[in-house]
């Protein structure tokens, strides 16, 4: 009887090992998961930047182009 409450014990203390490395790798997966998710923001903050840049410089170079070609319409009519 008493081995027997000896090998519980045991087991017992094996499986509150076990539970605790569990439970460390549950907490390097969500820290991992929220470095991941800030890492995807960073992703999308820079992609919104970007297509903001495409889109200011296809402004610039339309309106460059408007002004170019209303010179050169003044210049033929003068």
């Amino acid at each position: 009887m008493r081995t027997e409450v000896q090998r519980k014990e045991q087991e017992l203390m094996q499986m509150q090992a076990k539970m605790k490395t569990v439970e460390e790798q549950h907490a390097d997966y969500q820290k991992h998961i929220a470095v991941l998710k800030e890492s995807l923001i960073a992703k999308e903050e820079h992609y919104n930047m970007l297509q903001l840049d495409v889109r200011l410089n296809h402004n610039l170079a339309f309106e460059t182009a408007f002004i170019l070609v209303f010179f050169q319409l003044n210049r033929l009519m003068s």
